[in-house]
């Protein structure tokens, strides 16, 4: 069950504006995403007072109605209990209770009290007692709660202008041995909980969002209840400390009973499903299966600059990644589109894929150009589109690959212009090393990695025109086919 109150009709300054945001995308990441998957779509309950904000949320409703979720309308303090106690009722022996509610609290009298859509501020007689809400929630085997909602008296500061097991994700069996409710408070006791404007979600919500998308630790694979809470409360500190210029510690809630801190929540990675291939022919993709069977043929209206296959979000899934001259665009693996990222001004050179951060999922590295300035910028993208760095330089690049030297080194990104080739730290974004070609009349054509002196470890290889260099990813010259010279270089950044 997810409640979102956004709007309160008899009080227009208490609008919390990305509340209905939270809701529908938490029930997306639980009902919905692969890695998480707790939740039939039939048995999710959406109580909402207000409309999504962004587009992507607005999108995801939609998903969400058209796999069977109920969506219940103008959602009261009434409302919320009674529906409260039918899903603890339906989550059975075995089953699980996720509850998360985006609104505004208070405190009175020593307890937490919670708006529903008709609730005047200050008043228990018309709010939701958090206790209560608690109690009810505790009847289900197994519960966890989101409440992203401020813990004390209102200000300025704080929110707002003024099924069964066996059909849900595999890890929810691991569950079995593990009984009690789990609470996740988005402020500590006397504290505030915020809204970010840039992503459109509270700043709770989101690194809730972010760490059930494997960004929390994940040991043997799986985000546990602790891991999360350790990451959600870590980002949020980091906010409060970048946006308000202060400190707390900490900074988020949370209440765990017996063995719940080891719930698993979110299944990192599984083992790769049947893998995709693509070929192009000027403006049109041909995907095929991995009995070469043809899936789907599609013409994007203009020429394709680069197009390849990637399993993004380690779900077991392969996605299409097609590159033109404005826009990466990522499809599945029925050719239906799930993101498009533009770079405009400039223009798509290439893009490649790696897994980045180690986590078992899979980024997109896109160099853009533009030629009227003579300048670059390296884009990382992640699984859903959005950019998680840049870095521009006063150069043209046109070539790109994600390698490291052995599975103990962290990846690095190589990328090189007609007459230079730089190793860049992956995380960092900053140069390893920069090799140029001591004099003209060689152009580069292409990087590759691979084991160039058959030591085990990978190398660099630049592939130019009169040959090709073997460099170690610490920038030595292996060996060379080409005469050419090297020299170390440096790039206005």
């Amino acid at each position: 069950m997810f409640v979102g109150v956004r709007d309160f009709p008899h009080d227009e300054r208490l609008t919390v504006p990305y509340a209905v945001d939270d809701a529908v995308d938490l029930a997306h990441r639980f009902a919905l995403d692969q890695r998480v998957g707790l939740i039939p779509p039939r048995n999710v309950v959406l109580v909402l007072s207000g409309t999504p904000q962004k587009d992507a949320s607005k999108q995801r409703l939609t998903q969400l109605k058209e796999a069977g979720a109920r969506i219940v309308k103008d959602a009261t303090s009434g409302d919320i209990l009674h529906l409260l106690k039918d899903q603890a009722a339906s989550a059975g022996d075995e089953g699980l209770l996720v509850l998360s509610i985006a609104s505004h609290g208070f405190q009175h009298n020593g307890d937490t009290y919670i708006l529903g859509s008709t609730s005047a501020l200050g008043s228990a007689e018309t709010s939701l007692r958090a206790a209560t809400i608690v109690d009810i929630a505790a009847q289900a085997p197994r519960s966890v709660i989101f409440i992203d909602a401020c813990r004390d008296r209102m200000g300025q500061d704080s929110r707002g202008s003024m099924g069964g097991a066996d059909t849900a994700a595999p890890h929810i069996r691991r569950m079995r041995g593990v009984r009690g409710q789990v609470i996740f408070y988005a402020a500590a006791p006397g504290q505030y909980a915020f809204d970010d404007d840039v992503h459109q979600n509270g700043v709770f919500t989101k690194a809730v969002l972010d760490g059930l998308n494997c960004e929390a630790s994940a040991p043997r694979g799986t985000v546990l209840v602790e891991t999360l809470h350790n990451f959600v409360d870590r980002e949020v500190r980091h906010w409060i400390r970048d946006n308000k210029k202060r400190s707390v510690n900490p900074a988020t809630q949370v209440s765990m009973e017996g063995q719940t801190r080891n719930m698993p929540l979110s299944e990192c990675w599984r083992a790769p499903g049947p893998r995709l291939r693509v070929s192009v022919d000027r403006s049109t993709v041909t995907a095929y299966g991995e009995d070469t069977r043809p899936l789907w043929r599609k013409d994007f209206g203009e020429p394709i600059v680069h197009a390849e296959t990637a399993d993004l979000d380690a779900d077991a899934f392969f996605e299409v990644l097609i590159g033109v001259r404005s826009h990466v665009i990522a499809l599945d693996r029925d050719g239906q589109e799930l993101w498009r990222r533009s770079g405009e001004p400039m223009t798509l050179a290439t893009f490649t894929t790696g897994d980045l951060y180690e986590k078992h999922t899979n980024q997109i590295v896109a160099l853009w150009n533009d030629t009227g300035t003579s300048t670059s910028r390296l884009t990382i993208l992640a699984s859903e589109g959005h950019e998680r760095a840049h870095v521009d330089y006063a150069s043209i690049f046109r070539h790109v690959a994600i390698g490291r030297p052995t599975n103990m080194h962290a990846p690095r990104i190589a990328v090189a212009s007609d007459n230079r080739v730089l190793m860049f730290h992956a995380k960092k974004l900053k140069p390893y090393w920069q090799k140029r070609f001591r004099s003209g009349g060689e152009t580069i054509r292409e990087l590759r990695i691979l084991d160039g002196d058959h030591d085990s470890r990978r190398d660099l290889a630049v592939e130019s025109s009169g040959g090709t260099t073997w460099f170690t990813f610490d920038g030595k010259i292996l060996r060379q086919s080409t005469r050419a010279a090297w020299q170390n270089a440096s790039v206005r950044r």
